[in-house]
């Protein structure tokens, strides 16, 4: 009887581990939970808000524009079907407050988060949206230098800890989703809300 002979190969051996490897983290992400951002910039930074804080995407209109007639939200709504809205500047107000938005008959504050966290002001342009969000009663809408966009990533792509990040934004944070060598930071809407310089104006008005 002829006896067939296997010879051991330390290449093979390795090719079939990380095959294995692959097969494994392919059965891994097919089964982790999936989470929709709402993905965007400020001051040129990126962030991510979870889709479940957000209660819409409005695009804005310049009130100082040139040659342009005032449009009330109503005018608007006549102009486009989409939701849009006009940030009006509130006299003495701090500089991460850009002023008021008047959305669907409510009136929200508009947050710079670039010029809250890092003082610096966004690079508000035609393209910028107000993120509206609601957090513990709360409302705000956050001003993007440009038009936001949905991400889906699996929950393991988000890391829980950054160690790299600055100190200030371990707090206000919730996580990050590396890119290359960057990352969008995942903004925590409880600790954004509650963040020192917010808390003193929101919690001492009756109208966010």
């Amino acid at each position: 009887m002829n006896e067939k002979k296997f010879l051991y190969s330390r290449e093979a051996d390795d090719v079939l581990i990380e095959r294995m490897r692959d097969l494994q983290q392919a059965t891994e992400r097919s089964t982790a939970a999936r989470i929709t951002l709402i993905y965007f910039r400020s001051g040129g930074k990126k962030f991510a808000l979870d889709s479940r804080s957000v209660v819409q995407v409005v695009d804005t209109i310049d009130y100082s524009m040139k040659n342009s007639a005032y449009l009330t939200p109503a005018r608007a709504r006549q102009k486009d079907s989409k939701a849009q809205s006009t940030i009006i500047p509130i006299p003495l107000a701090p500089s991460f407050i850009r002023g008021i938005a008047n959305i669907r008959g409510a009136l929200h504050t508009v947050v710079d988060l670039s010029q809250l966290i890092f003082d610096e002001p966004s690079a508000q342009s035609d393209a910028s949206q107000l993120i509206h969000i609601r957090e513990n009663s709360i409302d705000l809408c956050i001003l993007t230098d440009e038009k936001a966009e949905t991400l889906v990533l699996f929950q393991n792509e988000i890391q829980a800890t950054v160690e790299a990040l600055p100190q200030h934004l371990h707090g206000i944070l919730a996580g990050a989703v590396p890119v290359g060598d960057d990352f969008i930071g995942l903004l925590d809407p409880i600790q954004f809300v509650q963040h020192t310089r917010l808390a003193a104006l929101l919690f001492n008005s009756p109208q966010s």
